[in-house]
């Protein structure tokens, strides 16, 4: 119950009243609607004698609709909703729409006037006349046209009043309606598929590429479905941060695996809301894979061996000649898991330079002069190189498979996982078989598909595709 006051910005007092719709008669209530804006901008009001903490918004929309002589009864979900009790945010917010349908009238607050407001009805009214109705009875604004007594300023009215953030707002989709009650995974997974559902995800499946297990997923069904994004900040504690690994696998959206082809994804079965089913092709299997790459391994006060023995073994199984300038290119390329962010000249150089940097540092005994002018310049540009690979290594492992195609890909993919190109998707991905489902665990990098050939030669030669269902 909203007390009266003589003035807009006197103090907000009220008193809560409990009611129910078995009640007989129900009481007469009128609503309020109204855009919440920032939860962080606060206001108060006085309810049975308690100051009460709220959003700023209902206090300007119950100052607004305050009376000056009389009490008056409204529902205001800020207010009559406890926002600190999950289980009745989640019931209340199922019985919304019956209870703007059972009150006695509705009032929608848009927010405070402008100095156009006071043409606003007159606007509405020649608007309304204009396109053949009259205000009473009429069942929806037309095209707004600018006929003889309609003048900007009455149409730049229209325009401010249609633009305010009540007309804005959308119903949302039934996975995305608010339950307070609802599990954490529950919660991923349901946007996640939405993300993936809406029309134009052929723009390559990026929601599965925000994937990144920083350990193995399980296989219990209380655990968060493989392919379901974890979006929040967390350390491995391995010396990687799954959020790195997220922006520097954004590159991969330069990719084309999919050959333009489009997202072919089942629609969700309602008992079973965890199986996501994608169509695409098998690849190739997984046979070796290297010890996971650590940031340490990248650092330049370490001498480089690892990242020595990881360019020599990309070099072997990638069959090219070092020495010459294209094969190193090639190199290069694959080890940025696309094209570097330098210009090919810029690239070689640079790792030229790093190259030289990692045997001098294994070089045993050091210059007794220390760096000559050469080298400090040689070990700038190491550096430069240093840099652009520990944005990339970090947490990943190298791989081949039993047709020789070699990748990479995150820590938990194993010897056995499968290489997998969804339609629709522009980068592979590495799936582990799980009875009749399979585990979605990284997405890759791999040598000579990243362009579409696969998907070339499976249009081309009619090879079968194969429908995985996810889990």
């Amino acid at each position: 119950m909203l007390r009266p006051a003589e003035h807009l910005k006197d103090p907000l007092f009220g008193d809560l009243m409990h009611a129910s719709f078995l009640d007989s008669p129900l009481v007469q209530y009128e609503t309020i609607s109204y855009c919440w804006g920032s939860s962080r901008i606060r206001s108060t009001l006085v309810i049975q004698g308690h100051v009460v903490d709220v959003p700023a918004s209902s206090a300007k929309a119950l100052r607004r609709v305050r009376l000056r002589n009389k009490s008056r009864l409204v529902w205001i979900d800020a207010i009559c909703i406890n926002q600190n009790d999950s289980a009745e945010k989640s019931a209340q917010v199922a019985m919304m729409a019956d209870i703007f349908r059972s009150g006695v009238g509705g009032v929608i607050y848009l927010g405070e006037e402008t100095r156009d407001s006071a043409r606003i009805g007159k606007a509405l009214d020649l608007s309304h006349s204009e396109n053949g109705c009259t205000m009473h009875g009429c069942e929806g604004v037309g095209e707004v046209t600018h006929g003889f007594s309609m003048t900007d300023r009455h149409l730049k009215a229209l325009s401010d009043f249609y633009t305010r953030d009540w007309f804005s707002r959308e119903e949302l989709p039934t996975l995305l309606v608010p339950d307070y009650e609802k599990p954490a995974r529950n919660v991923h997974r349901d946007a996640a598929r939405y993300l993936l559902e809406l029309p134009g995800s052929s723009s390559g499946l990026r929601t599965l590429q925000e994937v990144h297990h920083t350990e193995e997923p399980a296989t219990s069904t209380a655990a968060r479905p493989s392919w379901v994004p974890f979006w929040v900040h967390q350390d491995s504690g391995s010396g990687w941060s799954a959020p790195d690994l997220v922006a520097t696998f954004q590159r991969y959206t330069a990719h084309s695996a999919h050959n333009d082809t489009m997202v072919d994804i089942r629609p969700a079965m309602l008992e079973d809301l965890d199986v996501l089913e994608l169509s695409g092709l098998f690849i190739d299997t997984i046979v070796d894979a290297s010890e996971i790459f650590q940031y340490e391994d990248l650092a330049e006060d370490d001498n480089g061996v690892k990242v020595r023995q990881l360019v020599d073994r990309v070099v072997e199984l990638l069959g090219v000649d070092h020495k010459c300038p294209d094969a190193l290119w090639e190199v290069a390329v694959f080890l940025f898991a696309g094209t570097p962010e330098w210009s090919k000249e810029q690239t070689l150089q640079n790792f030229h330079y790093y190259l030289l940097y990692l045997m001098e540092r294994q070089r045993q005994p050091p210059n007794p002069d220390g760096p000559t002018a050469n080298a400090q310049f040689g070990a700038r540009k190491a550096s430069e190189f240093m840099r652009a690979l520990a944005a990339v290594w970090p947490g990943c492992r190298l791989f081949s498979t039993s047709n020789g195609r070699v990748g990479f890909a995150r820590a938990v993919i194993q010897p056995g996982d499968e290489l997998i190109i969804f339609y629709g998707g522009r980068v592979p991905f590495v799936l582990r078989s799980a009875g009749e489902y399979h585990q979605l665990l990284s997405q890759a990098h791999v040598h000579g598909i990243m362009k579409g050939e696969a998907m070339r030669h499976h249009q081309t030669e009619g090879t079968p595709s194969q429908l995985f269902r996810l889990r």
